[in-house]
């Protein structure tokens, strides 16, 4: 029986190169118990990335964050690092259009043995849109909160942490990455100074709206700027669009329930 994802989660409530993304959320706020359920952390030490939970058995993060799966755990439900409920993840489904050298289509599904307890994030819906140019957006993830300088080594958040960003227009978004994939992305600069997401935070929700009004539009991808580190001038941020995908999402959460 064909079902669609969004009701489940309503129901259950100059050419520059893509950079890898540094481990932390500058300039952000810890968010607040209970205040983001559906968050997720993927445990590793070589690729610690961020995910939310879309299903009852699947939770959405980057594909690039499968690259060096290895030994990675994942845990929901908490603001604290490592907190929360541990899930035992039996399969790994990155999109199959993923292209790790362009970033293209750096979306995936991460499926789980057992239901997960908490309610699922609201994914796309009418009335919100691609983002307009200017507008504010709430990106979410655990990663370091400071970064290393000289001999020190950066500092980790304990705590899940929020930032508000704001979306940059297509045309800065290609100006300033040439293989910005137009309408499967969104883009965010990094204004005011200091507020940025990175490396850490792959895979995290980037969300409109909230509370009981809040949705999960994007997914954090990743950054552009050569030389550049987060929050600082010059650099841009690059999310997966979630709409474009509500298909294929919906029909892999299908196969997999019905495989089982």
């Amino acid at each position: 029986m064909r079902f669609s994802i969004i009701a489940i989660a309503l129901s259950l409530a100059a050419s520059v190169t893509a950079a890898p993304l540094e481990k932390r959320i500058i300039g952000g706020t810890a968010a607040g118990e209970n205040e983001i359920p559906f968050i997720a952390e993927f445990l590793s030490r070589n690729s610690p990335c961020t995910g939310f939970v879309v299903h009852p058995r699947a939770i959405m993060t980057a594909a690039h964050c499968m690259n060096n799966r290895g030994r990675t755990g994942v845990v929901y439900g908490s603001n604290r690092h490592k907190g929360g409920t541990s899930a035992h993840i039996v399969k790994w489904l990155p999109h199959p259009d993923y292209n790790r050298t362009l970033n293209h289509h750096d979306i995936g599904l991460v499926f789980v043995e057992k239901k997960i307890s908490v309610k699922p994030a609201n994914l796309y819906t009418p009335p919100h849109s691609y983002p307009k140019t200017g507008s504010k957006v709430v990106a979410a993830g655990y990663g370091d909160i400071k970064v290393a300088v000289g001999d020190q080594p950066p500092v980790h958040s304990e705590v899940l942490n929020k930032v508000t960003l704001y979306a940059s227009s297509k045309t800065t978004c290609k100006n300033n990455y040439h293989d910005f994939l137009g309408d499967y992305q969104f883009c965010t600069d990094y204004k005011p100074l200091g507020h940025s997401v990175c490396h850490g935070d792959s895979g995290g929700p980037v969300m409109v709206g909230t509370g009981r009004d809040r949705y999960v539009i994007g997914l954090i991808n990743h950054g552009v700027g050569r030389g550049i580190k987060c929050g600082e001038t010059g650099g841009y941020q690059y999310h997966t669009y979630i709409k474009p995908y509500l298909p294929w999402v919906e029909d892999e959460i299908e196969r997999f329930l019905d495989s089982e």
